[in-house]
């Protein structure tokens, strides 16, 4: 399923109706995040997508070459761009939360170059 700002809109307004309201207002929160950064569809945003379901740990991906890549322990260089298409093999998939207004995206984890961990947004992969 793609999420839109719209849909997200959507998904809120059914929350409410169920009692959910947390996952309601995380609802709304994702989709005035993605209006404000002019996204118009994901896969996975914040909390909502079955990341759990397309990926898991042991699998192997294809890095498509411009990618953004962190690597939040490298001591240097932090983030980078794949020059090339790469394979790697997960170590972990992370869901994505909110937190106080603040929409945290899932993420892949993957050992790189060096033993550096490497992380990948998974709507740029899919």
């Amino acid at each position: 399923m793609k999420f839109t700002p719209n849909s997200l809109f959507q998904l809120s307004i059914e929350l409410q109706a169920a009692s959910k309201f947390t996952e309601a207002e995380d609802a709304l929160i994702c989709a005035v995040w993605m209006e404000k950064k002019k996204i118009p569809e994901l896969n996975y945003i914040g909390p909502f997508g079955e990341i759990k379901k397309d990926y898991h740990r042991g699998m192997t991906v294809k890095i498509p070459k411009g990618t953004y890549v962190s690597r939040p322990t490298h001591p240097k260089e932090r983030n980078f761009v794949a020059g090339r298409t790469y394979s790697v093999t997960l170590h972990d998939v992370y869901t994505g939360y909110v937190n106080r207004e603040k929409v945290i995206q899932p993420h892949l984890l993957w050992a790189g170059t060096g033993g550096y961990w490497c992380e990948a947004d998974p709507n740029i992969i899919c």
